[in-house]
């Protein structure tokens, strides 16, 4: 999970986003359901299923990932991946590692092409009835274009997978108004 973690993180860095104005207050939904679970999207996104990156596996129950854009600007990425440990093996301090470890990384990248990410605390949250770990972050280019959201991360113990959530909206969302946009797919996603 580490690697694909890493993966995805130079892979957000080619991604272009800016949400439009009042992203955080959808009213109409649609609800994607495949892969044994669902979670509900904002009416008119495009839904684009990615499959496992540099694997070239297609998405399946066990991994896979759906990236979610409007107008051609990604602004959601969800992965899932089966992980073998059970939850009470798959301590908070291993999801704060994992999840430390990815911001670490995305930061790096994002240094390298001329942008710094400034990355929150690691604050527990919940989603689906599991305890979710999440951070805000910011990133600003070397043009002053900035964007920010929330990553967090869930693990389901009764299906064994891992969910990562990336959302990202335009620099004119403060950090509520992100984690209202964050907060819209983990409150409506099923797990198992």
């Amino acid at each position: 999970m580490k690697t694909l973690i890493a993966i995805l993180g130079i892979v957000l860095v080619g991604m272009t986003t800016v949400c439009p104005l009042g992203c955080a207050r959808h009213n109409k939904t649609e609800t994607f359901t495949k892969y044994g679970f669902s979670f509900e999207y904002p009416a008119g996104y495009e839904v684009d299923e990615r499959g496992v990156y540099r694997k070239g596996d297609a998405n399946s129950d066990s991994s896979g990932s759906v990236v979610l854009s409007k107008e051609g600007r990604s602004s959601c990425l969800l992965v899932w991946d089966v992980n073998q440990e059970t939850e009470a093996q798959r301590g908070e301090s291993d999801l704060r590692a994992e999840l430390g470890s990815y911001t670490s990384d995305f930061e790096e990248a994002f240094g390298e092409s001329g942008g710094s990410m400034q990355v929150g605390d690691i604050v527990e949250d919940s989603c689906s009835g599991h305890k979710m770990l999440r951070c805000y972050y910011v990133v600003v280019w070397s043009g002053g274009t900035a964007v920010s959201g929330d990553v967090g991360q869930v693990y389901c113990g009764e299906s064994r997978r891992s969910f990562m959530l990336f959302t990202e909206s335009s620099h004119k969302e403060d950090e509520e108004d992100a984690l209202a946009f964050f907060r819209m797919f983990t409150s409506s996603l099923v797990c198992h």
